[in-house]
């Protein structure tokens, strides 16, 4: 079989048989339309023309829309011609590739969430995002996802440790909206790594808050506090307001989640003036929201309503849908407390059906649970059961820790 596809590979046009040298780069055997075009460095015409070649000599098949793949004998021949070509024609190729995908996670973040403070700013500037709904691009996330994480793993076996760190950021959206759970850990250990490589200190406090994010969602309590007290010193000994702001309102999700509200609510309401002093409105009422939740755990219902109130007002008015849905879910609690459940279910329906819309996982689960404790608060059992069901399919799917309580609950309304 080998010596039968190094004849077939032979009989190929000389550029489609550079190219499919340089397809040998790809660490992974499956081929979009844009790594095609960088690894030939080509334009979409020429990258066409290769892909028709490929495929005629049955070097390459289609895996989908626009996605391609060789067999492994056709990949492990073409890694073979990859160690043949000259270095300086292989580090620019991968570099080609590389700079492929972070635009285009670059696009697809910004289109997911195009408010967010960023660090990796000069990426986000050359990116071109589409406004494309979020269902799209989160299905491109679930397409691409692990074609990037055999990238960033690229970049840092090859010493490209900024390029590292900056795909942290790029993908930080899809961590958020999608919880791909090993793929966060993985990448975000790499980029810690690449950040202390660097030296740069900005770059690792950065590293540091998307580290105590992570933290957060997987339950790590003290492992979030101390990632996120650690950026907060690095931001206020260099006198950054966005940096100080966004790791105050980190920490302060952490402590609360952790069971401190009281001592989180300092934190919160510190980094809500930051925010309101560097006029960002969208990155306020985030923080409004973060404050509102820490006031509905310390029993200030009222209070917390005013807040969320007047975040939903900024999200709708900014269109952003999943912060929109995010109000609704988080409100909850206090519109059970303050006896206005119907308010509370009308919103938490609301939410689920927009997660479902846009195609959001993460944020089903949590308007199910949503739905769960408004049946709970109305004594419903059996609805109760069937959106913590529902939750829990969901959050074992994606591997979340939130899986196991859910289960709890679910075993005690058996009980």
């Amino acid at each position: 079989m080998h010596d039968e596809l190094q004849t077939t590979a032979e009989r190929l046009p000389e550029g489609a048989r550079t190219a499919f040298a340089r397809l040998g780069l790809h660490p992974l055997p499956r081929y979009s339309l844009p790594a095609v075009r960088a690894l030939a460095g080509t334009d979409d015409t020429g990258a066409h023309r290769t892909i028709d070649h490929l495929a005629d000599a049955r070097l390459l098949g289609p895996d989908g829309p626009g996605v391609w793949r060789m067999g492994p004998d056709a990949h492990r021949l073409a890694r073979e011609r990859a160690g043949d070509l000259a270095q300086v024609e292989a580090d620019a190729a991968t570099d080609r590739l590389l700079q492929a995908y972070l635009l285009a996670t670059a696009a697809a973040d910004a289109d997911l969430d195009p408010w967010r403070w960023r660090w990796a700013s000069e990426v986000f500037d050359r990116a071109e995002p589409t406004g494309a709904d979020p269902e799209p691009v989160l299905a491109w996330w679930a397409g691409e996802g692990e074609t990037v994480r055999a990238l960033v793993r690229l970049a840092g076996r090859t010493g490209r440790h900024r390029a590292v760190v900056e795909f942290a950021d790029t993908c930080t959206a899809w961590f958020l909206q999608a919880m791909p759970v090993r793929a966060w850990e993985e990448i975000l250990a790499l980029a810690t790594h690449s950040a202390n490589v660097l030296g740069d200190a900005d770059a690792a406090a950065y590293i540091r808050l998307l580290q105590a994010q992570r933290h957060t969602a997987a339950h790590q309590w003290d492992q979030a506090a101390e990632a996120a007290r650690a950026a907060l010193e690095h931001w206020r000994t260099t006198d950054h307001t966005q940096g100080a702001a966004t790791a105050l309102g980190v920490l302060a999700e952490a402590l609360t989640a952790a069971g401190h509200p009281a001592e989180a609510l300092p934190h919160a309401a510190e980094a809500l003036d930051l925010h309101t002093e560097l006029g960002n409105q969208h990155t306020r009422a985030l923080q409004l929201c973060s404050q509102a939740r820490i006031l509905t755990a310390l029993g200030r219902h009222h209070q917390a309503l005013r807040g969320f109130t007047e975040a939903l007002d900024t999200f709708t008015e900014h269109g952003d849908t999943y912060q929109q849905a995010q109000v609704l879910i988080g409100r909850v609690p206090a519109l059970i407390a303050t006896g206005r459940i119907h308010q509370g279910a009308e919103g938490a329906f609301l939410a689920l059906a927009s997660a479902r819309t846009h195609g959001r996982l993460p944020q089903q689960a949590q308007a199910l649970q949503a739905l769960a404790e408004i049946a709970g608060a109305r004594g419903e059992t059996e609805p109760r059961c069937r959106h913590l069901e529902e939750a829990h399919k969901i959050l074992a799917g994606l591997g979340s820790p939130d899986a196991d309580r859910v289960a709890d609950q679910l075993a005690r309304e058996v009980r």
